[in-house]
């Protein structure tokens, strides 16, 4: 027997339980199994005293098959035929099986594993269910529709209707896990179970109790050790416990019963089905539960599948196919003793501040008042550990519970962990949890003041202060702050020195900028070592003097292609004389010219290809103590290039200075052909092509023709044959084209061609 339990009241173990989040011990993820040498499972016995496991196949077996106590097969008892029930004598030396088929119990010596009797019982009796009790062997017999009671005493006297009553069917009976005389058979008479109460005696019963319990789906009975009550499960949720005197509820266990497969352990502790997969084991106090198991392989537990070694160290769980086939035995060692899980919840701690770890403990059995923990440390001077003050779990006042806590400090540098060591009790397994605690430094912000401007060479002031988001540090202890200042002579900072900080944290920074522009503050605080960097910056704008930029080319307008002298003039400066030069052409994009400083006169120039109207500007990016500026010229203007030609000419001739092209009136060849181009490319504005004659010593228009640019081949290239045989031999022509804009078209102006001159002559 084992040390006996702690009685506490359930709703200890229900409020833990609720706090720490958990519902109770979880079942094995990866359960395993020992397959059994046998075709099917009917009962099994456990006889610890000698090492062995007895095991009843029923129907479709031909022998007991007998196993160490971890499932290795020993050997198997012949001539028991289709045994079903089990039960040792209370000494232990034999073993007795039921034998249907054969209408005979067996006997069977537990030391040599051999046959030593056989006793029938009757033509048709089939014996099946098996117990002890009043120093007789009971057993229940018949068949469906017709069923008894009968006894088998020391002697061998086998007595059949022990109870007078009818049974419906073959009672399952049941006694006491230790000798009694407390005997208990129940069957199932339609949607409810007969039960009978009786005390044995020099082989005969004495019925104290009866009546039908509302169990549908009986399967095992048991009696708790003291005969007090009757065990029983149901997959609709029974009560579980029921009183032997009158067969009314006598309150459940911790979790009901919600299986009809079950045992119960000679200190009452009950092993019961929790669904088909599934079984736990619970307190006999109904304080709590203290473990889930899974069968193998998701095996189905099988029917009177569960037994306890004598000791309670052991339960032994058989679990079978879909069939019912390949039984597989489980052991389960320490099933009364339930394993504990621990768990720490913490807050995040700085270096040098308070640690509070609470400790939840979590075990489907509640844990008795003043039970206790040892708490070891381990710290950068402790690495091997060192151990703390314990701490206990007692009654709360404010929830009826409390955790025990650890309360600590955490080291200035360096990791922290704890391990938690619980030695177990009578009811719960020993456990360990070891675990960091996450000492982290706090983030300090600033706030800051700061003016936008100044004038250069003054004096400014900056007032800050640093903060601290937690409580218990009001003042800085450790770190240093250092100030930087990042102008236009230091892109890349310099050092204005270390910033005294007042204990509540605040500061001020006097400096005088000598260098125009933006001024760039940045705080750097570097933590030391009880918390996080932090840094924030402020930026001045200093004031700085004016210049005068001023930019312009060499000419109001330009003939296409041509090359702009463009120049920048810049006024007084400090320390940079440099200018870039843009030019941006109607509808193009801004590019830069040229960048370059300015000669000893403030002058800086550069040449740039007129193609198009175009739009120059300087720009001067400012110095230490000069202000940026820039400047725009006026437009550029840019003449279109317009070309002329006279094609297919005979020969040439020179009249006044001016070169004629020849054309031959009769001569086999082309009309003369006037040609002009047009740059850029225009798509608005047209060409005006403009013929005048030679008379009366001036130039006379003779017709004036509109080209819309659309009409240009390729959108720049015109030309058309002259109708040259309408015009008289010898008189003096001359011929050219005029772009003309339209209000679409700012890139160019309006541009006259070149003359060409052309006469006709009769054929030589």
């Amino acid at each position: 027997m084992r040390s006996p339990r702690i009685p506490l009241a359930a709703c200890a173990t229900a409020l833990v339980l609720a706090i720490t989040g958990a519902t109770g011990p979880a079942a094995s993820a990866a359960a395993t199994g020992t397959p059994l040498a046998i075709a099917h499972f009917s009962h099994l016995v456990v006889d610890q005293a000698h090492g062995h496991l007895f095991v009843s196949g029923g129907t479709g077996t031909s022998g007991i098959l007998v196993t160490d106590l971890q499932g290795a097969t020993v050997t198997t008892i012949p001539e028991t035929t289709g045994a079903t029930g089990l039960a040792l004598s209370p000494d232990g030396t034999t073993l007795y099986a039921a034998l249907p088929g054969g209408d005979q119990i067996t006997a069977i010596d537990t030391s040599t594993l051999t046959q030593t009797a056989s006793y029938p019982t009757g033509p048709g009796t089939r014996p099946d269910s098996l117990a002890y009790a009043g120093g007789s062997l009971w057993f229940g017999y018949g068949v469906a529709g017709s069923g008894g009671i009968g006894s088998l005493t020391a002697s061998g006297t086998v007595t059949l209707a022990a109870d007078p009553n009818p049974w419906p069917t073959p009672p399952t009976l049941t006694s006491t896990p230790g000798p009694s005389a407390a005997l208990v058979a129940a069957a199932q008479n339609g949607a409810a179970s007969t039960v009978s109460v009786y005390t044995a005696s020099a082989g005969t019963l004495t019925r104290t109790a009866n009546g039908p319990l509302a169990i549908p789906d009986l399967g095992d009975i048991a009696l708790t050790p003291d005969g007090h009550d009757i065990v029983a499960g149901s997959a609709t949720g029974v009560d579980g416990r029921f009183h032997t005197t009158d067969l009314t509820p006598d309150g459940h266990y911790h979790w009901p019963l919600a299986g009809n497969v079950l045992a119960v352990a000679p200190d009452g502790t009950v092993a019961a089905a929790l669904n088909d997969t599934t079984y736990r084991t619970l307190s006999a106090d109904s304080s709590g539960e203290y473990n889930i198991y899974a069968t193998a392989n998701q095996d189905h537990l099988a029917p009177h599948g569960l037994a306890w070694a004598p000791d309670e160290s052991h339960l032994y769980a058989v679990g079978q196919d879909s069939t019912g086939g390949a039984p597989t035995l489980q052991v389960q060692s320490q099933p009364d003793i339930a394993p504990v899980a621990l768990r720490p919840y913490q807050s995040a701690s700085a270096p040098g501040e308070p640690v509070s770890v609470a400790i939840g403990l979590n075990s489907g059995m509640p844990f008795p008042d003043g039970t206790t923990l040892h708490v070891t440390r381990f710290d950068a001077t402790h690495p091997g550990g060192i151990a703390q003050s314990d701490i206990v779990y007692t009654p709360s006042a404010v929830n009826g519970w409390s955790w025990p806590t650890i309360h600590d400090t955490a080291p200035l540098q360096g990791p922290l962990s704890y391990r938690v060591d619980y030695p177990g009790d009578a009811t719960h397994a020993p456990a360990t949890l070891s675990f960091p605690v996450d000492v982290a430094k706090y983030a300090p912000y600033f706030t800051l003041t700061a003016p936008t401007t100044s004038a250069r060479g003054a004096q400014l002031a900056i007032t800050g202060h640093l903060n601290w988001p937690h409580p218990g540090n009001a003042h800085l202890t450790t770190g240093a702050l250092t100030v930087t200042r990042t102008d236009l002579a230091h892109p890349h900072g310099t050092v204005l020195g270390t910033l005294p900080v007042a204990t509540d944290g605040s500061f001020t920074l006097h400096d005088t900028p000598t260098i125009g522009a933006a001024n760039t503050y940045t705080f750097s605080y570097d933590g030391g070592s009880a918390y996080l960097p932090a840094n924030t910056t402020a930026t001045v704008q200093v004031a700085r003097a004016n210049t005068t930029l001023s930019v312009t080319a060499n000419a109001g307008a330009y003939s296409y292609g041509a090359w702009a002298h463009v120049t920048a003039h810049l006024g007084a400066t400090y320390n940079s004389r440099q200018v870039t030069l843009f030019a941006q052409p109607y509808a193009g994009t801004k590019t830069v010219i040229a960048t370059g400083s300015t000669d000893i006169h403030g002058n800086f120039s550069a040449w740039y290809k007129i193609t198009r109207n175009t739009v120059f500007t300087a720009a001067y990016a400012g110095d230490y103590r000069t202000n940026p500026a820039t400047a725009t010229s006026r437009t550029a203007w840019d003449w279109a290039q317009v070309t002329t030609q006279m094609l297919l000419g005979m020969s040439t001739t020179t009249i006044n200075s001016n070169h004629y092209t020849v054309y031959y009136r009769d001569a086999p060849a082309q009309a003369p052909l006037f040609r002009t181009t047009l740059a850029p490319v225009h798509t608005g504005g047209h060409l005006q092509i403009v013929l005048q004659r030679y008379y009366s010593g001036a130039w006379h228009n003779t017709s004036v023709q509109t080209v819309s640019c659309a009409a240009l081949t390729d959108c720049h290239f015109y030309q058309e044959y002259l109708p040259w045989k309408s015009l008289p031999d010898y008189a003096l022509y001359r011929i050219t084209a005029q772009y003309v804009h339209d209000n679409t078209d700012t890139t160019s102006l309006d541009t006259w061609g070149t003359w060409q001159y052309f006469t006709t002559h009769p054929h030589p």
